[in-house]
């Protein structure tokens, strides 16, 4: 059964943060893992939880049970990282995949982009 709030010592948040991460470590790896597919984007999303968890005890209502915000916490730091993952693919400007289809290399594009923004 898991504490209520008023159970778990948050006048030390770092103790707090301790025990969070010993009881909910494995179970935030796996729903970050079922999200991302990729066993270090989970980690880092794990860290990333917990670092929330840390900065935003203080805000925690008690309407939910610690590890529903936990879960919820994840959930959304999952979908955050798939964003800037897939955000990522398009970092490229449009003129890279031009000089991609011209030179027909992707040394010779990469060559030619780091000239062109060298001149800026």
């Amino acid at each position: 059964m898991e504490k209520k709030i008023s159970q778990w010592n948050i006048t030390n948040k770092k103790t707090l943060l301790e025990e969070l991460m010993n009881k909910y470590e494995k179970d935030v790896f796996l729903l970050a893992y079922s999200f991302v597919k990729e066993k270090s984007l989970a980690e880092d999303i794990s860290q990333e939880v917990f670092i929330k968890c840390y900065r935003s005890i203080d805000g925690f209502r008690g309407e939910a049970s610690l590890k529903s915000w936990i879960y919820r916490i994840t959930v959304n730091t999952s979908k955050d990282m798939l964003k800037r993952k897939s955000f990522n693919v398009l970092k490229y400007p449009k003129w890279f995949f031009e000089n991609l289809q011209r030179s027909g290399s992707s040394e010779e594009a990469v060559l030619k982009r780091d000239y062109f923004l060298s001149l800026y």
